[in-house]
């Protein structure tokens, strides 16, 4: 009672507030789980397929009868995949589209893990073509995003004593820009048509942006804004702090740097010849985008401001 009582309220609450039917089929632990003590986040029902190949196939022909069986309702459906995620087992013709190194990757799993976001992109099409077939373009806000991207590189390899977890092929233990940055596309009546926001944005800025889409007030408490104005050509005075979190680490980006913290056992990462103990990262994301180099022990003065803004935003303070 007291997690639906709290502000800001959960975005599937806010439009069944306005009589929207709301809906998620998903392959998601981290849901699902919640459910037999009664936390839905919000939803009306939560379908979990619990699959390893086939969850994508599965989650899409559910959520299309239920689009077809719901077209004359006011909805909100949350379509989550799993794929691309560990185990990679794409099928056959994914991994056929994926180009020969050296135009695609040579290491395997990466190419396996674009095999598996191949067999997602299709079923993304599978749902906007079922959404044209019932007549529902002009009318249908559609969102495109992820929670996490994969480490995929081999700068960042090694074994993470927290959890003893490994960082490469992961995401659980890693906070690094391959892995939070995401994308996110927004479609729709009211939405400015092919428009790159050039502006760093978060993930929490979509909620408040399909709430001024949908005419409906932005709860204060919501920690997010929205990207209207900036898709509308905006300027704002101060670039947004973005902050993201992982498993023992906390990271802050401002201006063209990015600050990553460690606690406790995320500190002590072990490789094959050696074992480093560090708490504190700093990368200049201009000229070192693949975060190689640590600059964080010749900087002291830049770690100490970047903290304290880190510290400042997550008490939503100046």
């Amino acid at each position: 009672s007291r997690f639906y009582a709290s502000e800001p309220p959960l975005l599937p609450l806010l439009f069944r507030d306005r009589r929207a039917v709301t809906r998620a089929f998903v392959n998601n632990y981290f849901m699902v789980g919640y459910a037999p003590v009664g936390v839905d986040m919000g939803f009306e029902r939560v379908d979990d397929h619990r699959y390893r190949t086939r969850d994508t196939m599965e989650i899409t022909r559910d959520a299309v009868e239920w689009l077809k069986a719901n077209k004359d309702e006011r909805f909100f459906v949350f379509c989550n995949y799993n794929s691309p995620h560990e185990p990679w087992e794409p099928p056959p013709q994914f991994e056929k589209r994926v180009p020969p190194y050296p135009q695609g990757p040579g290491d395997y799993i990466t190419r396996r893990y674009m095999a598996e976001a191949a067999k997602d992109d299709e079923a993304l099409g599978v749902l906007l073509h079922t959404i044209d077939e019932l007549g529902l373009r002009d009318e249908t806000l559609v969102v495109v995003t992820a929670d996490h991207g994969e480490t995929l590189s081999s700068a960042h390899a090694g074994t993470l004593q927290l959890d003893k977890m490994p960082v490469r092929y992961h995401h659980a233990v890693s906070n690094y820009e391959e892995t939070a940055r995401i994308p996110i596309l927004i479609a729709g009546p009211k939405v400015p048509a092919d428009v790159a926001v050039k502006a760093r944005v978060r993930n929490t800025d979509i909620a408040p942006t399909l709430l001024e889409l949908e005419g409906l007030e932005v709860p204060a408490k919501m920690s997010g804004r929205s990207l209207l104005g900036l898709a509308r050509g905006a300027q704002e005075p101060e670039a947004r702090v973005v902050i993201t979190e992982g498993r023992g680490t906390r990271a802050i980006l401002w201006d063209k740097w990015r600050l990553l913290l460690r606690e406790g056992p995320a500190k002590t990462t072990i490789h094959p010849d050696k074992t480093t103990t560090v708490a504190e990262e700093l990368y200049d994301l201009v000229d070192d985008p693949g975060e190689r180099y640590n600059l964080a022990p010749a900087k002291p003065e830049l770690v100490a401001e970047l903290r304290a803004r880190l510290d400042a935003a997550q008490k939503r303070a100046p």
